[in-house]
């Protein structure tokens, strides 16, 4: 289980610097900066807008802040827990990945920044960065393939949340709404 715990902005910029490998996503989202970060601030229920999260909880305590944990379990069955470790309210949040359970990483770090444009739109950049496992060969992974997969995702979790604030609803595995009275199967 590796662990890095990241305190500060600088830091953060250290750690971008040396070994990690980062992917950024940026997306204009028509709402308020106030409703974006309650929205993100949440941290133990990003399943709401994260599309790759079946269910996430907070682990340690409820609320915000720095030191809040959660735990999200994946739809592919991957589970991982991670802690904020830094906040600045309508600005700035970074969480650090301290149990990536099954994934191919060492370290894995990621950052919403709110910059407001006007009273009803935002930019929200999403950004991760990651160290992979294996050595050169899961550098030359994160390389060829890894970085790939992951901006598809920070460009997922942009527009779930864009989605999940727009409409109020749950993003399902697609991206798109669940809906409570939606039809289910039936088999028969």
């Amino acid at each position: 289980m590796a662990s890095v715990v990241l305190k500060s902005s600088k830091r953060f910029s250290e750690a971008h610097r040396k070994n990690m490998h980062t992917v950024t996503a940026t997306r204009t989202i028509n709402t308020p900066v106030a409703t974006v970060w309650d929205a993100i601030d949440d941290f133990g229920n990003v399943y709401r807008f994260h599309p790759d999260v079946k269910h996430s909880e907070s682990i340690n305590v409820a609320g915000t802040g720095e030191g809040v944990q959660r735990q999200c379990d994946f739809y592919n069955g991957g589970v991982i827990r991670e802690e904020v470790v830094e906040r600045i309210p309508e600005e700035r949040q970074v969480s650090n990945v301290y149990d990536l359970g099954s994934f191919p990483l060492k370290e894995m770090v990621g950052s919403f920044d709110l910059k407001p444009i006007d009273e009803n739109s935002t930019d929200v950049t999403f950004t991760m960065s990651f160290v992979p496992k294996y050595g050169p060969v899961g550098w030359l992974m994160a390389k060829v393939m890894m970085k790939g997969q992951f901006r598809d995702v920070a460009e997922g979790i942009l527009s779930g949340l864009d989605t999940h604030l727009q409409t109020g609803e749950t993003v399902g595995q697609d991206g798109d709404p669940e809906t409570a009275d939606a039809p289910t199967a039936t088999v028969a």
